[in-house]
């Protein structure tokens, strides 16, 4: 009489594929939030530059509330601004093409003490 073999549980071969492929699928979800973390980060940090950039150059049209370097006439930096726990430095470069001026807004933001230009506006005002 010939015995049936019966089968249960899974072979040591199945679990160690099975627990590879989970960690394959971890590895790449695992990677993909980290990446989306920093994108959101990135862009939190150029929508601030774009918001002060804009709140600078309506100071600007209404009343200068900036500090002219004294180096060039057209170069006015701003008070740094902290936003988020980040440090925000706005420069504004004035041209001025009677009867309007052009205004540059360039925001810089020191993160770990390099700086980097995240915005770049420029608006119309006229005399």
């Amino acid at each position: 009489m010939m015995r049936i073999k019966q089968n249960s549980g899974f072979t040591l071969l199945e679990v160690l594929v099975a627990v590879l492929l989970f960690s394959f699928v971890f590895l790449l979800f695992g990677a993909f939030f980290i990446n989306s973390f920093t994108i959101s980060t990135k862009q939190d940090s150029e929508v601030v530059a774009i918001n002060l950039a804009r709140q600078i150059a309506e100071q600007w049209k209404i009343g200068n509330e900036c500090v002219n370097t004294g180096l060039d006439p057209n170069l006015i930096t701003c008070k740094e601004q902290k936003i988020n726990n980040r440090d925000y430095y706005p420069v504004v470069f004035l041209q001025d093409y009677p009867p309007i001026k052009l205004i540059t807004v360039n925001i810089y933001s020191s993160s770990e003490r390099i700086s980097s230009n995240l915005l770049s506006t420029i608006t119309l005002a006229e005399d």
